[in-house]
């Protein structure tokens, strides 16, 4: 498979960051403005291929490809939600 794989956001413009440290980055299907969690940006930076997907293009996403390009949360991503609960 040579689609990209996504790494599922939330928008800067209805959330707050759900974990300390995150920056700002865009959806790569609409532009929109999303958090980016800091160990979401290190899985990116290991697999370039990855995109980031803000909440208002994810369910076209899966309605048209599947979960497949979804990429699962890693340990280190789900240790993050759970150290700064919102």
């Amino acid at each position: 498979m040579n689609e990209p794989g996504y790494i599922f956001c939330s928008p800067t413009t209805t959330h707050a960051p759900n974990v300390a440290g995150s920056t700002r980055g865009r959806c790569g299907i609409c532009s929109e403005e999303v958090w980016v969690a800091p160990s979401s940006l290190r899985m990116m930076a290991r697999n370039p291929k990855l995109q980031l997907m803000c909440m208002d293009c994810m369910p076209g996403i899966v309605a048209t490809h599947g979960g497949g390009r979804l990429q699962m949360p890693t340990p280190e991503q789900i240790r993050e939600l759970r150290e700064n609960p919102q």
